[in-house]
């Protein structure tokens, strides 16, 4: 797939299409249908084999596995997907730079965000926007999926969209399983938006 990246301007990944996999592919292709789909894995370099043994099953060995820990330059990413149109983003409401301890995070229960998305483009169609956090916490995943929405949009027409972080979001597994938040300054990105929470 590298070797197709190379020399395409797009790729179509149609993983098992099925039965109506070929209309499917026709009406993409001739633009019947605009696609909105997202890659629900990582496709790695083809020296990625040479990289890591398949008898070690640890996510964390280098270069790592998934999106959540590799630390290389993927060919495609996870969360990755085109369309025929295009879409903006803005913040309809939250708190910029919130600064919490983690008992205030747990009194406080959820922070809630509001994100307007708006088709810009020529054509309806649909976006998943997708929720992850970030972290400087050691051990902590280098990008984690907290939430995601998929909603479709007529050329010109906007919604609003509502996503919620727990504590958990803010949470990182230690290698015996428990499940703590710990200090650090953490990046919650909503689609192109990027909001900053720190807990001291």
């Amino acid at each position: 797939i590298s070797e197709a990246k190379s020399f395409s301007n797009a790729v179509l990944w149609t993983g098992y299409p099925g039965q109506s996999g070929g209309t499917a592919l026709g009406e993409i292709l001739y633009g019947i249908t605009n696609p909105s789909g997202r890659l629900p894995m990582t496709f790695y370099p083809a020296d990625y084999v040479n990289q890591i043994s398949y008898g070690d099953m640890s996510m964390r060995t280098t270069p790592g596995r998934t999106y959540k820990f590799y630390t290389g330059k993927p060919v495609f990413s996870f969360g990755d997907g085109l369309s025929y149109t295009t879409f903006t983003m803005e913040w309809m409401s939250t708190l910029k730079n919130m600064v919490f301890t983690s008992e205030q995070l747990k009194r406080l229960g959820d922070i809630k965000y509001e994100v307007k998305v708006t088709n810009t483009g020529k054509l309806g169609g649909s976006v998943p926007v997708l929720a992850y956090v970030t972290s400087n916490v050691p051990g902590a995943p280098q990008k984690e999926l907290f939430g995601f929405q998929k909603v479709y949009l007529e050329a010109g027409k906007s919604a609003n969209l509502f996503f919620s972080t727990t504590p958990e979001v803010f949470s990182t597994v230690d290698v015996k399983g428990n499940r703590e938040v710990k200090r650090g300054e953490f990046m919650i990105q909503i689609g192109q938006l990027k909001d900053t929470v720190f807990i001291k």
